[in-house]
């Protein structure tokens, strides 16, 4: 009884799912006389082709497609709910046989991977995905974003998954990185300052930390830790690349320091809303475009009074670790509405 049932409706849904598809490909036929005007536009969040759905791909020509229009364009699908996009629908520009893009299917829900912030746990959570990795022996041989659809991360946790969601870092280059961060953003006072706080009994370090607080709002210089990321993550690295094959889904959690209210930067667009309002999410327009990757891992782990706050899309942001130093709670809900 349960199988019969459970047949029925997954014929159903492919059975929908080609009926639909072949509307697209005709509207996608009826572009090609309106190319001209339509290549000139700017669609914003909207799937440039049927401008109701958000775009979720984008292509070389910057023109971003919902995943039905792009089955419905001029290309192949292959296995693994794979399509090789020969022409953009838009604008006619040929993007050659190398742009792959990769969808979810119908049928299926999505693998999520959540991150803590916490400094020292960001290491642990490292460690026990290598464990995991050893375990079922595919450490070296597949990379931890193929397990994964989305990653949501905190604080260091959001550096982490940036780092493996976007740039392909392994597990071990990711845990070297992290060393490499607490070496370097909390490097050792001066021989002149050490000197200071052992004959002052350690009241010069908490002097000089009161007096910094106080006129600079941090203790901290930002410019260590921003140097560090851009080499990490490349000065102009963008969250949304429309170069990739098909990247993993990264969103990840700061605070905006006005309101204390979390909001999500992620390298996806989405079609719905999280409908409980708990966190924001910025409009995708051209602006958020130009954000950079090492800019969103600079907000996310601004932790107040350590370092600045730093600017985007005209919003001051800080340490997302402040209102969801575990994501898994927006991690569950982007899941959810993707």
């Amino acid at each position: 009884m349960i199988k019969r049932c459970w047949l029925e409706q997954t014929k159903t849904a492919y059975r929908t799912c080609e009926s639909v598809l072949e509307s697209a490909q005709l509207h996608v036929k009826n572009l090609h006389q309106h190319r001209e005007y339509l290549a000139r536009l700017r669609y914003g969040g909207n799937c440039s082709a049927c401008l109701l759905e958000p775009w979720t791909h984008t292509l070389p020509c910057k023109h971003g497609l919902c995943t039905l229009c792009l089955r419905a364009c001029d290309g192949k699908e292959t296995d693994g709910c794979r399509i090789i996009v020969n022409e953009c629908p838009v604008c006619e520009l040929s993007v050659g046989s190398r742009c792959i893009r990769k969808f979810i299917p119908p049928t299926a829900t999505l693998r999520v991977l959540a991150l803590d912030g916490g400094g020292v746990k960001g290491l642990v959570q490292l460690q026990v995905l290598q464990y995991l990795c050893d375990e079922i022996g595919l450490r070296d041989t597949v990379h931890i974003s193929t397990f994964f659809d989305l990653m949501v991360g905190s604080s260091i946790g959001g550096i982490c998954a940036l780092g493996l969601g976007t740039r392909k870092w392994s597990l071990e280059e990711c845990r070297m990185k992290f060393l490499k961060f607490t070496e370097q953003i909390f490097a050792p006072k001066s021989c002149f300052g050490r000197l200071l706080s052992r004959f002052t009994g350690g009241w010069f370090a908490i002097l000089s930390n009161v007096a910094k607080l106080i006129f600079f709002d941090s203790i901290y210089d930002s410019a260590p830790i921003e140097t560090i990321l851009q080499e990490s993550f490349g000065e102009t690295s963008l969250m949304i690349q429309s170069d990739l094959e098909h990247p993993t889904r990264v969103a990840v959690v700061v605070n905006q320091a006005s309101t204390s209210g979390p909001t999500v930067f992620a390298n996806y667009n989405k079609s719905r809303h999280s409908k409980n309002g708990a966190y924001m999410w910025p409009a995708m327009d051209s602006l958020y475009r130009s954000l950079k990757i090492w800019e969103v891992a600079r907000a996310t782990s601004a932790a107040p009074g350590f370092w600045d706050t730093i600017t985007l899309l005209g919003s001051a942001y800080q340490d997302g670790g402040l209102s969801h130093n575990n994501p898994s709670a927006i991690a569950i809900s982007e899941a959810n509405v993707l």
